[in-house]
Order: structure tokens, then sequence, then C-alpha cells
């Protein structure tokens, strides 16, 4: 089983590389998602490189986790923008050129990787999230095509794994048509967000598994909820150990890391639950 996290740049600068990445294993985290380049439009360079220089000794995984098409720094920030998709491109390769004692990152992990807003033509639309997608996998495989590609994608509702794969495409994002390129969906199934019960999380995830030719990461709400009928309720350590435990081994992944270690509950189920050690 895969523990993969999120964690902001700030985080690590604030408790150290080192530091951050000996909790993080401890707490049986296998891969980390690094923000490297932020919804700000900012870019954390050194904060991966320091990262990658304690990674291998560690043995975490550290992936570059990118904000796509949110940017503040561009109010035109659009998959339909070439402008701008040719600068997230060259932002790709720029971290894919980085290299810390022959190590370089384990991954790119997409988000924001879609419209903002639901769209009616959501279908059509999609293909330019599809095109994009595309070419940061062709990028990859010029580099290093064991460097996994993974994105974080929409999961509004989860009563099915019909209505997941509906809503997404809404959005622009296409599931079965990402699959083909992503070595892992993230489906971010934040159930106090979306007002979902944990079981329903369980199957759409489980069912979704079943139907695409990828590998489908289960995305956990770690932060207080943003839900107005749950506003400010952190999950339970409960409810963790119900996900962990319907999801029967499936990988997860959990945002984000500073919610993670502030919570000894929290912390103590995923040490008890035995994802250290994960492949």
């Amino acid at each position: 089983m895969r523990v993969y996290c999120w964690t902001w740049a700030s985080t690590l600068r604030s408790l150290g590389a080192h530091r951050l990445l000996r909790e993080a294993r401890e707490l049986g985290i296998t891969d980390l998602l690094l923000l490297v380049k932020s919804i700000s439009g900012r870019l954390y360079l050194e904060e991966l490189i320091d990262a990658l220089t304690f990674s291998r000794d560690l043995g975490l995984r550290v992936h570059a986790w990118v904000a796509c098409f949110k940017d503040e720094s561009c109010p035109s920030a659009s998959p339909l923008n070439a402008l701008y998709v040719g600068r997230l491109l060259r932002t790709v390769s720029k971290i894919l050129s980085i290299e810390v004692e022959g190590s370089r990152v384990a991954g790119i992990h997409l988000d924001y990787v879609r419209f903002l807003r639901p769209v009616r033509d959501g279908a059509t639309l999609s293909s330019a999230v599809t095109r994009f997608v595309a070419e940061v996998r062709g990028a990859i495989e010029s580099v290093d095509p064991s460097i996994e590609l993974t994105a974080a994608t929409i999961a509004h509702r989860l009563s099915s794994a019909r209505e997941v794969l509906s809503t997404a495409l809404l959005y622009g994002q296409d599931y079965v048509a990402l699959s083909s390129l992503l070595d892992a969906v993230i489906p971010m199934a934040y159930h106090l967000d979306v007002g979902a019960s944990t079981m329903e999380v369980i199957d759409s995830l489980q069912i979704l598994s079943e139907i695409l030719p990828t590998r489908v990461v289960a995305g956990l709400q770690m932060h207080p909820s943003e839900n107005p009928a749950t506003l400010g309720r952190e999950p339970s350590a409960l409810e963790l150990r119900q996900l962990l435990a319907g999801l029967r081994g499936q990988d997860i992944a959990l945002f984000r890391y500073s919610f993670l270690r502030s919570r000894y509950d929290i912390a103590l189920v995923m040490r008890n639950f035995g994802a250290a050690g994960g492949t």
C-alpha cells in the first residue's frame, strides 16, 4: 500500500526538509506530493532540491505538485490558452531537469488540471485538458519514463462511480481518456466537503478501480470541512479507520501534511494501521 501526502513548500521550509521527510516516513507516508508551482504562480524549486537531497536516504518518493489552471499571476490561465499552456510545459521541463546526486523527482502531480467552473460542453472542452496531460506525458517520456504522472481529479458526487465520472466531465476531466495517460488518478474524495458518507467514498472508489485502466488512489480529507453544513469540522479518527478498513489496502493520498502531523489521534490511526513500509 502506498500512502501519498500533499504538503505545502512553506511547511517543508518551516520544519526543514530532513525533519519533515523523517517524520513523514514514521507516519507511514511513502510518497510526498510537494507543492512546487502554487496557485500564486510562484515556483518552489529550492524546496524541491532540499527534499530531493534527503529523499533517497529516508526512503521517500518526492513528487512535484504543480497547480495548473488556477494561477493568480495569470487571470487568463486556461487549458484553452496556448501561451499559458506553453508556460506550464516549460515549468514542467524545468522541474524534470533538476537532478540532485543522481535523483530526480519520482513524479509530476497535476492539480487544477481542469476548468474551474462546470461547463455544458465539457465533453468537447475536455479534449484540451487531455491534450495538455498528453504533452506532460511526452515531456516525462523524453527524460525518464519511470517518472510517475498523477493528477488530482474532481469527485464532487460520490453516490456512484457514474456520478463521479459525469460530474468530472463537466469540469473538463475525462477520467477514461486521462487514465490512458496517467499512472494514477487521485479523486479528491473529501467526504465532509462533498457531504458524503465514508461508505459512499469506499463504494465509489472501489467501483472506479474496477472500471478504469489505471491505478485509483483515494484522496482523503484531513482538513477542516469547507462545506457550509459541516463548516470547520475535522475528520474524526473513527472516520479515517472506517475509510482505511473499507478501502482494503487501496493506495491513499492525504490532504495535507500539516493537518496530519497536528492530530495525534489521526497519526496513531496511521501507525496502527501499518501503513509504514508500503511499497
